[in-house]
């Protein structure tokens, strides 16, 4: 019995994991059921971040340890767990794809090739590989599972031939697979070591343990890194334990004189994104990006106490409904109401429902009024370029929610021709702040029909605004718990 449950919760926890968006037809559609309730596995404590991937991933990238003075390499398995290969006694590394590459700069660049002399024996432990690889001037590595030793960075394969037989070595002519990866000393021609195993990927983390932080790319970091290739580039994907990862969140989404209980329901709405979005990226192997399309992460670079505190009071706590892990969202704003989930992402989940919002009224902040203007040549041209056939808008008809969003808008051009837009796309599409605004109608001093859009609050709407949090903290003497009740119908911290 003990192992038919479990085999019952694996397979709700993966269909909860990869089941696809609903797609519905009608704004109006009361026949849409409620998205079922399944729990999230909360016990898993590391989260992937995306930090270099796509167009952002880099021909180089230099780590330096920050704490300790040298690095552990590895890889990570399936359960995220780290597993050491050997140890770089170096505090500052560069890593390319073994690609010929430069360093230096002018008269003093020096060309680092992608051939090397693959030594014929193979060794027990990397500690074995690297005494070996000192006799000869070599370098350990690991490839296709095992230790072995290389010598030397030529641009060719004769290249490397005739080195091997002048030196009286034996062994081959070797490069790197697509998937290889070469750790160089930072900035140096100096190779230490090459790892070339398909089906799993490279990882360094500084120090002994996983307590270590690492500067990269202007930031600091805890926790490990791990590599893949992107033809030429590497990608980059930090592995850091999920509340660390909060706190390298909440610097970017609230502000450290905020009231305690905001900062405390801010960390919790992270912590319970981030649950939500594990293997979200699964078809490059990280949960979550590390800018606004997830949430914005820079690792300890802005570590503050304060912050850290509301983090470390809610640590292992999300925001749940009917005992089960929510799916949430926040914005900065919401100008005056939220709204429904099925509204903004299509989504009908009970604790995701419109709520009235005065707080926000008695705060000052950036973008809590605004207005933008389009002519009706622009506003073709913003529908066009998210696929909609139409010329110059002539009119606009708002449909407006209960408690007074826009959740559709639809257009007629000079030709009578029309389309419509609805959900989160009545500000996205667009281009504005929010889904929460009027539209009228103006006229230029040339006579051309100038359509006015203007609104209040800034973001989807859907969720916690963080500005009502703020200030509901800060002048009815809530806690978080009253604030997630507040914004989240049914649900607590839990």
């Amino acid at each position: 019995m003990r192992k038919f449950k479990k085999k019952l919760i694996t397979l709700c926890l993966v269909f909860a994991l990869f089941v696809p968006t609903f797609s519905f037809a009608s704004l109006a559609d009361d026949d849409i059921p409620d998205l079922p309730v399944f729990d999230l596995p909360c016990s898993l404590d590391t989260v992937k971040v995306g930090l270099c991937h796509g167009s952002s991933a880099v021909s180089a990238a230099t780590f330096q340890c920050k704490t300790g003075n040298d690095f552990q390499i590895g890889y990570f398995d399936y359960s995220r767990n780290f597993h050491t290969l050997g140890r770089i006694s170096n505090d500052t590394v560069t890593l390319h794809g073994d690609i010929e590459f430069t360093v230096g700069e002018d008269d003093d660049a020096e060309t680092v090739g992608s051939w090397h002399i693959l030594l014929g024996n193979s060794y027990g432990s990397f500690d074995e590989a690297a005494s070996a690889a000192s006799k000869v001037n070599g370098f350990p590595g690991y490839v296709d599972y095992k230790y072995v030793v290389l010598v030397g960075a030529y641009e060719s394969s004769a290249e490397a031939t005739t080195a091997m037989s002048d030196r009286g070595l034996k062994g081959s002519a070797y490069s790197g697979s697509s998937n290889s990866v070469i750790i160089s000393k930072a900035d140096s021609a100096q190779l230490l070591f090459m790892y070339d195993s398909a089906g799993r990927k490279l990882a360094i983390r500084p120090g002994s343990d996983n307590s270590g932080e690492t500067r990269f790319n202007g930031n600091t970091y805890k926790g490990a890194f791990s590599f893949s290739r992107k033809g030429s580039s590497l990608c980059v994907t930090n592995f850091v334990g999920l509340e660390d990862y909060v706190k390298g969140v909440l610097p970017y989404e609230v502000s450290a004189d905020w009231p305690a209980e905001a900062l405390k329901a801010q960390a919790v709405c992270a912590r319970t994104y981030a649950i939500n979005c594990i293997n979200s990226y699964a078809d490059r192997d990280f949960d979550v990006r590390d800018d606004t399309y997830s949430q914005v992460y820079k690792g300890s670079t802005y570590s503050d106490s304060v912050i850290n505190a509301a983090a470390d009071d809610t640590a292992g706590m999300y925001v749940r409904y009917e005992g089960a892990v929510c799916k949430v969202y926040y914005m900065s704003s919401d100008g005056g109401g939220t709204e429904d989930g099925i509204n903004v992402f299509g989504e009908r989940r009970a604790y995701l429902a419109a709520v009235a919002d005065s707080f926000e009224v008695a705060s000052d902040f950036y973008g809590k009024t605004w207005r933008e203007e389009y002519t009706a040549s622009q506003l073709s041209y913003k529908l066009c370029d998210h696929g909609f056939d139409i010329g110059d808008i002539t009119e606009i008809e708002t449909t407006y929610s209960d408690i007074g969003n826009v959740i559709r808008l639809d257009f007629k051009d000079t030709d009578g021709n029309t389309a419509f837009i609805e959900r989160l796309e009545c500000y996205s599409v667009l281009g504005l702040n929010s889904i929460r605004y009027d539209v009228s109608v103006e006229e230029t001093d040339d006579g051309e029909k100038l359509f006015v859009f203007e609104g209040c609050g800034w973001g989807h709407n859907c969720g916690m605004s963080q500005w009502g949090a703020c200030t509901m903290a800060k002048n009815s003497n809530v806690d978080c718990n009253d604030i997630i009740r507040y914004y989240f119908s049914g649900a607590y911290i839990a």
